[in-house]
């Protein structure tokens, strides 16, 4: 299970962050190269919708096996890490003004804007267009 800590209101995304519990984060290396292929399964078919099964099948192992392992070396289930990596690339997009907050959405795998930024603000408690403003200097 998880820490739970209250966030301070007013706190800015960086304050945040660090409140979070961590796990491996996209781009950090683990120690079973199934795991690490997986990763990059993942970062590759972010827009396309990624499915712990069909990883799991491409590296043959169950689904079960799969979850269990993936779970091990990352500290995250298959769904967290997946979430993550997505909110974390939206983070990177939306640094990008030529972009408009639908074609972020997109590039991260959200078929709504709406779903982006209810996952956006679940995260970080800011909106990715309050983000965006608190990001560009």
């Amino acid at each position: 299970m998880g820490m739970t800590r209250k966030i301070k209101k007013g706190s800015t995304v960086e304050e945040r962050q660090r409140t979070r519990t961590s796990a491996v984060l996209p781009g950090y290396p683990v120690a079973d190269s199934r795991i690490a292929a997986s990763i990059k399964l993942i970062e590759g078919a972010l827009e396309k919708g990624v499915r712990a099964s069909d990883v799991a099948t491409k590296l043959g192992l169950s689904p079960s096996r799969f979850g269990h392992v993936f779970r091990t070396q990352t500290g995250l289930t298959f769904r967290h890490y997946v979430r993550t990596t997505r909110l974390a690339r939206a983070k990177l997009l939306l640094r990008d003004m030529r972009l408009r907050v639908e074609e972020v959405a997109w590039r991260c795998g959200y078929a709504h804007t709406s779903n982006l930024d209810r996952e956006f603000e679940r995260e970080f408690r800011l909106s990715p267009s309050d983000y965006r403003r608190s990001t560009s200097g």
